[in-house]
């Protein structure tokens, strides 16, 4: 990607978990107990990097089931 583009707006299991500054196993728990928003599209798992933002910091973000469709 060329340094003027844009960041997507959503990033992939890998993505989120180094963005959080947590393992891969421990995003996968907090995606199966529905702690951490998501969004499941067919086999994949996607967050949305603002609300990931919002979540870590504490701020009040849509549940995982009310989450904005990406």
């Amino acid at each position: 990607m060329p340094a003027n583009s844009p960041e997507p707006l959503a990033c992939d299991r890998v993505q989120a978990a180094r963005l959080l500054g947590l393992s891969l196993a421990t995003l996968d728990r907090l995606v199966k107990r529905g702690e951490v928003p998501h969004r499941k599209i067919g086999r994949r798992v996607l967050f949305c990097r603002e609300t990931l933002v919002k979540w870590l910091r504490g701020e009040s973000c849509d549940s995982p089931a009310n989450a904005p469709v990406l």
